[in-house]
């Protein structure tokens, strides 16, 4: 399906470029889409406003650039907020991620931190004990 996905995703792009007088309207598109999600053909997480679509994939990785880019430690609502996307999703991204990478993990049911985060964490600790004695 990826493969799929990726070739009409080519596709349209082909044909956006292309100087055309038939053009769908913005209304078209979204009743197109509408109709796929309900097909199941696509599964799509809305932002806050409706008016763009991530794949459940695509939030997942957001939200791994998002802890990266945060250290490594990041609070469920701050990532909503950042990625305008409705705390529930980005909570259930979360859980899946959770699930599917031993690198990340729940700090508590809001705060999601990374395995380097710890290890930064460690290290920190272990300087500071080695500076200060035992």
């Amino acid at each position: 399906m990826d493969e799929e996905l990726l070739r009409l995703q080519q596709e349209l792009a082909e044909v956006q470029l292309e100087d055309s007088e038939q053009r769908l309207s913005d209304k078209n598109v979204v009743t197109l889409i509408l109709k796929l999600i309900q097909l199941k053909k696509v599964e799509l997480v809305y932002t806050v406003t409706g008016k763009e679509y991530l794949t459940p994939s695509q939030l997942e990785n957001e939200i791994e650039d998002e802890l990266t880019s945060r250290g490594g430690r990041l609070r469920l609502d701050e990532m909503s907020a950042s990625l305008n996307i409705d705390i529930i999703d980005v909570e259930n991204a979360v859980k899946n991620l959770v699930n599917n990478n031993e690198g990340i993990s729940f700090l508590g049911s809001i705060e999601v931190i990374t395995s380097w985060y710890l290890d930064t964490v460690a290290m920190e600790w272990n300087e500071l004990l080695q500076e200060k004695g035992q």
